[in-house]
């Protein structure tokens, strides 16, 4: 089962008829080595689907390595990720090295509706980390010039 939803996840066709009985599957899976190939496949089909992008918001209030593996992976839906700037805000005052960098860098990816973070990130430039000093500066240009997705 694992290795047939990885391969899903490598298909580059159109995969987006597969995105609402992988939702499903990841809503019931408890498994964590098939979430783990549940959350790469609708990483790579779901990038446009708000539907993915729902449950990835979701996925973030979890625990540990799922919620790392999410984060690496939020700055891909760009824009879709707007709603979540708050909580993104939140966790650039994170302990975590690589939850703060991977927060300014899905901040940065949102654009200019994530401009209620413009002080947090002006902060984090200050941070004691190089990367995520400079992913704030990235995402701070991003997010005041109206781009999206790093």
């Amino acid at each position: 089962r694992i290795a047939a939803v990885q391969a899903l996840g490598l298909y580059s066709g159109d995969g987006e008829a597969a995105i609402p009985a992988l939702l499903e599957m990841l809503a019931s899976e408890s498994d964590q080595s098939m979430r783990n190939g549940l959350i790469y496949a609708l990483k790579n089909l779901g990038r446009n689907n708000q539907d993915v992008a729902n449950a990835f918001m979701k996925l973030l209030d979890g625990s540990g390595r799922e919620q790392s593996q999410i984060l690496t992976y939020l700055s891909d839906f760009g824009p879709l990720m707007a709603p979540l700037t708050p909580r993104l805000i939140e966790l650039l005052g994170s302990p975590d090295r690589n939850t703060r960098m991977y927060a300014a860098r899905t901040l940065g990816s949102i654009g200019s509706a994530a401009k209620d973070a413009v002080p947090a990130l002006t902060k984090a430039q200050e941070d004691t980390d190089s990367s995520v000093r400079s992913y704030a500066q990235q995402a701070l240009r991003n997010i005041q010039g109206g781009q999206g997705t790093m």
